[in-house]
């Protein structure tokens, strides 16, 4: 089963390569587990979404 994940522009194929779904959103969470941006320009998202990871 392939994983989603978001990740630079640049790095998709890569990603695709490894088996990954790429997606191409500010942020992601993986199975309430995982927070990933694509770029530093998402860091207030990801922040928000880290805390709420970590207030549950």
């Amino acid at each position: 089963m392939a994983k989603v994940a978001t990740v630079i522009t640049k790095l998709f194929e890569d990603m695709e390569n490894a088996g990954a779904n790429y997606q191409d959103d500010e942020v992601y969470v993986c199975q309430n587990q995982l927070v990933m941006s694509c770029t530093p320009d998402d860091l207030p998202a990801f922040n928000q979404e880290l805390l709420k990871l970590l207030n549950k």
